[in-house]
Formats: structure tokens, sequence, C-alpha cells
């Protein structure tokens, strides 16, 4: 996490009635995009769109640049999410969970 976005936590933190008008710009930076995805662990399930961790490094800087230009320009739209079915104890139905695609986590 950068030092603008520790201070930022700290302020929040220390003076809890503030009210922040604008930290849109701090998600769409890339250097935040960039330490988010290297905060990820890298054996979870995969989304929809089927891309995990690994091939989306492959073109790293090119796909972080998309997502920050969609997120600037507001054109960022989550995907779908997968459903799947965890079973339940004493029960015939299964407890669902949304599985989120790559880039929806990485944000």
């Amino acid at each position: 996490m950068s030092t603008e976005l520790r201070r930022i936590g700290e302020k929040a933190r220390s003076e809890p009635r503030l009210v922040f008008t604008s930290l849109y710009h701090h998600v769409s930076d890339m250097d935040h995009l960039r330490a988010c995805f290297e905060a990820l662990p890298g054996d979870r399930a995969v989304g929809i769109d089927g891309i995990t961790k690994e091939q989306y490094r492959v073109n790293l800087e090119d796909n972080l640049k998309e997502l920050s230009s969609r997120l600037k320009n507001m054109g960022y739209r989550p995907q779908p999410k997968r459903r799947t079915y965890i079973p339940k104890p004493g029960s015939a139905k299964g407890r669902p969970l949304a599985i989120s695609c790559f880039e929806d986590i990485a944000i």
C-alpha cells in the first residue's frame, strides 16, 4: 500500500467524522493497481472469464493500463460471478458461492 493511502487511512481512523469527497483517482492509479495485483494470491478459483493470475501477468503492464483507463473513464463494468454450490451438512441444498473474475478482485 502506498504511503499516500496509508496517510488517508490514518486520517480516517483519527477523525471518524471527516468526509472524503473524492478518492476514486487512487483506485485507478497504476502503482496502486500493480500493488493490488502483487498482493493477490495466485491459487484462487477462476471466475467466469477463466483468467488466472499467471495468465494476467503475461501482459501485466498492458492489462493494468487498460484497466486503469476503463476506471478513469468510468467504463469499467464488473463481469458476472461464476456460481458454484458448496455441500451443506444436513441439507440437500448446497450453499451458493459467487466467484469473481480476476480483475474484479484486483481492484
